[in-house]
């Protein structure tokens, strides 16, 4: 099963999750917490050649990216016994980056599974 907390910056979503792991955990239930990061790129923007600069639709690609990078791992939670936790998904994508590249967004996270449980 893939449950995903969302919420805005600083809302305890990252400590939510903790609680649940260990929780569910202490009960036998094989669980896995699934941190989001910011893309590596965006703690270096220079490196990037973004100037500080952080394009939406850059930013939306690179989450986008990350997500896929751990699609199979998204994809086994939901057809397994396995929990698994994540502090965000794509819909926090479609809310936080703006209406004028929700198209976008929409597009490029197509294939990534939803969640079966959004708290």
């Amino acid at each position: 099963m893939y449950v995903v907390i969302e919420g805005v910056d600083k809302s305890g979503k990252t400590t939510l999750c903790d609680c649940l792991s260990i929780h569910f955990g202490e009960f036998g239930e094989d669980v896995l917490f699934y941190k989001i990061k910011e893309p590596s790129m965006f703690r270096k923007p220079r490196m990037w050649g973004l100037q500080g600069q952080k394009s939406r639709e850059t930013a939306a690609l690179w989450f986008a990216h990350d997500r896929m990078r751990n699609y199979n791992l998204i994809s086994s939670a939901k057809n397994s016994p396995l929990l698994l936790i994540s502090d965000r998904s794509k819909f926090s994508s479609f809310a936080y980056q703006g209406m004028d590249i929700l198209n976008y967004n929409i597009i490029i996270n197509k294939n990534i599974p939803d969640p079966d449980i959004i708290i």
